[in-house]
């Protein structure tokens, strides 16, 4: 017994060994096939004692299972059939493989995998900028078998999807566990609203529901087991609509809702939707939500949203408003209840958070599982500062103990901003942009105000931690500036002045970059300065457009970059 377990055994390890050597020989024949380079399979460095041939049906499966995830799963099917008679009569004759169908393939291959298929479960993808198959051929083909369907994905680019919608609509509602609708362009109105497969509740099954620009009324779904909603400009779209799904989903564990249309808070909700709150405080429980995203959406609806739900294991939340002067301790108030737990948690094992401030009227900022972006018409500083605050008094920990990479984008050199992060903040990294097209000139004169200490009363250089330096503030020929702050920088002691005054660090990394309109000429390393910029950096490593700094070689770069 034990000898025939131990022969077992190694028979077993030997199968494995093929099986691993086949599949590595396969991955190269479907990649190089891809390329229209065919290469000749050789198994005979597998194992020299055991022929593929005597591989088990279901290795064999396993191994053109594992090959044909990939973006055209039916064309690298029917290129390993043709490995061998043996290989052709497993592959045409497990169903399962052919149950991925893309109408990028040709229009017969389609076709013989809804009949390879026969009953196993069907994930189908429309996308209208791949397609090879007609629109309407295609819907027609998988309708035939629409109690097979497990996803689809529909992704089309204008209103010549018509089609494709309107069958839809009359389609018998199939068993979805995924489904994608994605319209390119916001080209419906509330007229073009639809009702999917007739009017008819989908499956409970359904775990994955992304809408994108389609016009859709949301009733025509059911929503008790799905797991991931992603909703995107859906014209005609309400409030009520929003919490129903929410109520009717508690296993909820990524919502993404974005660009919808101006909606209606609800005074109260409806006694159906009350009757399914948690009683006691009146939210709606999503007890597995993880990740919440909320982008350009009016705040009054935000602002209910927040009040009307309790996420307690969430880890990422996202917030994007757009032209919204409104303080962040307004925005979230009524809210507050439900996000304040939660806060400390969501940003607790954050080891740096990241801050960019643009010229462009808009900020982010970027802590743990928090991100908040707001776009302003009016300046932005002040509505930061407040943020700033708000993040400061419900993070639980201070803000100068983690540390900071400060991102400027075309800022015009004003150092009000520069010396609140610097009191407020530890900022070890530093990047300043300037865009060449859009940005005012002005903002190349940043540089010098990190050249010195501040004027008195403060005396104090700003963002002296800082060790790394990445910016594109460089033309063609170089930028003595820069060269003058790092030499300054680097030439004050570390630590603390007679005054008490905290002098800056030296730099460990220099990231620089070619910062004017478009040349590629102009795009090459200025030796000149770069060898001015190594010899005052003390030992910094210096990056040219991505490549390491090293002097030698035709061009001065690393491995000739």
């Amino acid at each position: 017994m034990n000898e025939a377990l131990s022969v077992n055994e190694e028979t077993f390890e030997r199968l494995e060994h093929v099986r691993d050597g086949a599949l590595s020989q396969l991955f190269k024949f479907v990649d190089c096939n891809r390329e229209d380079h065919p290469v000749t399979l050789s198994f005979d460095s597998v194992d020299s004692h055991v022929s593929i041939h005597i591989l088990p049906a279901e290795i064999i499966v396993e191994i053109v299972h594992l090959c044909i995830q990939s973006p055209r799963p039916l064309q690298d099917l029917i290129r390993l059939a043709l490995v061998c008679r043996r290989w052709r009569m497993i592959t045409e004759g497990t169903a399962f493989l052919w149950g991925t169908i893309d109408a990028a393939a040709p229009s017969g291959l389609v076709r013989k995998a809804l009949r390879m298929v026969k009953d196993a479960p069907l994930d189908l993808t429309f996308n209208e900028a791949t397609a090879k198959m007609n629109q309407e051929d295609f819907f027609k083909s998988i309708g035939e078998k629409v109690t097979l369907w497990r996803s689809l994905v529909v992704h089309l680019e204008s209103r010549s999807g018509d089609f494709a919608l309107s069958d839809l609509e009359t389609t018998t509602p199939p068993n979805l566990e995924i489904l994608h609708l994605v319209l390119e362009y916001r080209a419906w109105d509330s007229r073009d609203t639809m009702d999917l497969f007739g009017g008819n509740s989908i499956s409970s099954r359904l775990k994955e529901l992304s809408l994108a620009c389609i016009p859709i009324r949301l009733a025509s779904l059911r929503f008790g087991g799905l797991k991931f909603l992603t909703l995107v400009a859906i014209p005609a779209i309400s409030s009520s609509d929003i919490i129903t799904v929410l109520v009717e989903s508690p296993l909820l564990e990524t919502v993404q809702l974005q660009e919808l249309d101006p909606l209606i808070v609800p005074i109260v909700l409806s006694r159906g939707l009350a009757s399914m709150v948690h009683p006691d405080d009146e939210a709606i429980q999503l007890a597995s939500l993880s990740h919440l995203s909320l982008k350009y959406l009016d705040v009054p609806f935000l602002n209910f949203l927040f009040s009307t739900i309790a996420v307690p294991q969430l880890r990422s939340l996202c917030i994007i408003c757009e032209e919204q002067d409104i303080p962040i301790e307004q925005l979230l108030s009524v809210g507050m209840r439900h996000l304040t737990p939660i806060l400390p948690r969501i940003t607790s094992d954050t080891p740096t958070f990241t801050i960019t401030i643009s010229y462009f009227g808009y900020y982010q900022i970027r802590i743990g599982g928090l991100d908040l972006t707001f776009y302003l018409d009016n300046p932005v500083m002040d509505h930061f500062q407040d943020t700033l605050n708000w993040i400061s008094n419900h993070l639980g920990r201070a803000l100068q103990d983690i540390p900071l990479y400060l991102h400027l984008d075309s800022l015009l050199p004003d150092p009000t901003y520069l010396q609140l992060l610097t009191d407020r903040t530890t900022v070890t990294k530093l990047t300043l942009r300037c865009d060449p097209y859009y940005g005012p000139d002005g903002a190349k004169n940043i540089i010098p105000f990190l050249s010195r200490p501040m004027p008195s009363p403060s005396t104090e250089w700003l963002v002296p931690h800082a060790e790394i330096l990445d910016t594109n503030i460089v033309n063609e020929h170089g930028n003595p500036d820069i060269v003058d702050m790092i030499e300054k920088r680097n030439s004050a002691d570390v630590g603390l002045d007679g005054g008490g005054t905290v002098t800056p660090r030296p730099f460990r990394e220099i990231w620089l970059a070619y910062g004017g309109k478009w040349n590629p000429d102009r795009r090459r390393p200025n030796i000149a300065f770069l060898r001015e910029v190594q010899g005052v950096a003390r030992g910094a490593v210096v990056y040219w457009e991505q490549g390491k700094w090293t002097g030698s070689g035709d061009n001065g770069l690393e491995d000739g970059n």
